[in-house]
């Protein structure tokens, strides 16, 4: 009877172990988290009628023959690879997130964008920015 005693012991301690190490941690991804990495412009739209908000008539694919893709890594510092004509130019810069969802990105010189960050998934990603006509909305697909 010990030695079954024993053996029940082992298996419960074994299953105890391994449901503890199969179980991942319930984590709810930050802003910060969630915009690191690669992400390939894919729409964009500019505020045609002037009301404020994104219109679905207002919504452009991007051209096949441009490219953009923005790559945030988490030294807070950033590429921006733009691809048109068959030209590639590359853009660096440093980034930030700040307060009320706005991201702050600064390149070469006194280049400052602020972003309103629209919305943020794992998957998509829209900003969206005051241009000296109207407001622009760029969205991404993670890469």
């Amino acid at each position: 009877m010990r030695v079954g005693n024993k053996f029940l012991r082992f298996e419960l301690v074994a299953i105890l172990l391994a449901a503890t190490v199969g179980c991942k941690k319930d984590s709810n991804p930050t802003e910060y988290d969630r915009i690191l990495g690669k992400w390939k412009q894919v729409q964009f739209a500019t505020d045609d009628n002037g009301n404020g908000l994104l219109d679905p008539q207002e919504l452009h694919n991007v051209a096949k023959t441009y490219s953009d893709i923005l790559a945030f890594n988490n030294d807070s510092e950033g590429l921006e690879t733009v691809f048109t004509d068959n030209v590639t130019t590359n853009y660096a810069f440093s980034w930030y997130l700040s307060a009320a969802d706005t991201l702050q990105r600064n390149g070469i010189g006194h280049d400052t964008i602020l972003y309103q960050i629209q919305d943020i998934t794992s998957l998509h990603l829209t900003l969206m920015t005051t241009s000296k006509v109207s407001l622009v909305w760029y969205i991404y697909a993670k890469q």
